[in-house]
């Protein structure tokens, strides 16, 4: 018994569309910049994560969130390069909530033991998405949350929650099979969506 030939057709597709979102890459010197961005991160990531012993309990929670917020770079950047660009974007949110978390705990480091020794209902309460926000809000001011705010709202709704597909954002979002100029077109109306806000 072999893997059915679909799946190897689809594959076989997926890495063509693969060359050319690279080469559209390639081609806008803006984002090429945010991949050189995202090698950075990951490198970064890779260092702490792997290349960096300790035995301390909190500085190996840490390290698994950054394990996580690797492995979610990978997987959001292997699914956008082949066309899957709501499940990317939905791998971008998880990635948005982890860095959320791990910069929470920036602001008390007691937080890191206390969420992962807290139980699952405590946890949901202290620390889901929303809780955490308002957190850093406090923290940082109104200008810089209602930024974070916008751009959660917007991996939520298009990413994560199901959308009419009448709405001309989720139009580009599900579009499939694979076209690299929805993606270009989506970042385009993001970009607007931002530097208006």
């Amino acid at each position: 018994m072999t893997l059915p030939e679909n799946f190897i057709s689809l594959h076989r597709h997926e890495e063509a569309i693969r060359q050319q979102s690279i080469a559209a890459i390639e081609e806008s010197p803006d984002l090429l910049l945010h991949a050189q961005a995202l090698e950075s991160a990951m490198n970064a990531l890779d260092h702490f994560t792997r290349g960096y012993s300790t035995d301390e309990q909190d500085k190996l929670t840490i390290q698994l969130l950054g394990i996580r917020l690797f492995n979610t770079s990978a997987s959001a950047l292997k699914l956008l390069l082949s066309g899957y660009y709501q499940t990317s974007a939905s791998q971008m949110r998880d990635g948005i909530e982890t860095a959320n978390l791990i910069d929470y705990f920036t602001i008390d480091p007691k937080l890191v033991s206390q969420w992962r020794e807290a139980d699952d209902k405590e946890r949901w309460k202290r620390f889901k998405p929303v809780a955490v926000r308002a957190a850093l809000g406090k923290r940082d001011g109104k200008k810089l949350t209602e930024r974070r705010d916008e751009v959660y709202k917007v991996f939520s709704t298009y990413a994560s929650h199901f959308l009419e597909m009448s709405d001309r954002w989720s139009a580009h979002f599900y579009a499939t099979p694979y076209e690299p100029d929805k993606f270009l077109k989506l970042r385009s109306q993001i970009d607007e969506r931002f530097s208006a806000s």
